[in-house]
């Protein structure tokens, strides 16, 4: 096999790049912005939610541990509707066991309700 090199040398057009015209001096005629509020601000404080509060009697906060995440479902039942998924380490509310104890009925972080297959949480803090 041969080595072929190339001695051209890529041809681009001249492009004419705009110079800035020097000035005498450092400074700028641009004048600082006024505020417009006349009120000055200052950090709101809040206070820690208590998100125990937030919760129905019964219910605790818990997380997804299956590893290839949960199935919602409308009702408690492996045949009802899938109304979405949850993903493993997610966190949840959960509401009730249903009366069997094989399903749990929870609460997304963004307010959603469904049904998963029990045993597939751990309870937190």
């Amino acid at each position: 096999m041969q080595n072929v090199y190339v001695t051209e040398k890529p041809v681009f057009p001249a492009v004419a790049v705009p110079q800035a015209a020097p000035s005498d001096s450092a400074e700028t005629d641009i004048e600082p912005l006024e505020s417009t509020t006349s009120e000055e601000t200052s950090p709101v404080e809040t206070e820690p939610e208590d998100t125990q509060a937030e919760l129905p009697p019964n219910a605790y906060r818990a997380v997804v541990t299956w590893p290839d995440g949960l199935s919602l479902r409308a009702e408690a039942d492996a045949d009802a509707e899938r109304i979405g998924g949850i993903e493993n380490e997610a966190s949840i509310i959960i509401l009730e066991d249903s009366a069997d104890g094989k399903w749990q009925r929870v609460r997304l972080e963004n307010e959603q309700e469904g049904w998963i297959k029990g045993g597939n949480t751990e309870r937190v803090p």
